[in-house]
């Protein structure tokens, strides 16, 4: 998936105050891993170089990749070829706005989780299809609600979870 809205690239100091923001409002166990090495090979999926974070959403916790340079942003789980129900990403963002994603170049089908600074649900777009046509064909989708985070799920996850807007969302930092 490419990240289509053009934002200035996060400075270290901001993915730093976000890692910050996240660890006071929810403990860490550890230190974070620079290296972000995958604990899934046999998935396919190469997620060397991205921090990792679990997300807990209504007591189901997901190891999500950190899409936290403009390159990880703009290539999102294209990079990916397959994703486990516990597997995800989240893009952290330096304020709140209307992100908008698309689905081009992705592989799989998977539900699209906007969450707010207050770390609430504020949009959730279901079971989403890859988009094969042309950069002009694929459609965008934005929240109905500004948001700080987006998270990218499996499709039909927050079905199966129960997930909906004003659900409250856990980060805390892999060591």
């Amino acid at each position: 998936m490419r990240w289509i809205l053009v934002i200035a690239i996060a400075s270290v100091s901001t993915i730093a105050i976000f890692f910050a923001a996240t660890m006071f409002f929810v403990p860490s166990t550890g230190t974070i891993n620079a290296v972000g090495e995958s604990n899934n090979s046999s998935a396919g999926v190469p997620t060397a170089g991205y921090q990792k974070v679990n997300v807990t959403i209504n007591g189901f916790t997901i190891i999500a990749d950190v899409a936290s340079t403009q390159d990880q942003k703009t290539k999102g789980l294209d990079v990916r070829k397959s994703m486990e129900e516990n597997q995800g990403m989240l893009f952290p963002f330096p304020n709140e706005n209307n992100y908008a994603f698309w689905m081009k170049g992705m592989k799989f089908p998977i539900d699209i989780i906007w969450i707010s600074s207050e770390k609430k649900v504020v949009h959730i777009e279901n079971s989403l299809p890859p988009c094969t046509g042309s950069d002009l064909t694929c459609p965008t989708h934005s929240p109905s609600e500004k948001a700080t985070y987006v998270l990218e799920t499996t499709a039909g996850f927050s079905d199966r979870h129960a997930i909906a807007q004003g659900t409250a969302v856990q980060f805390t930092l892999q060591n």
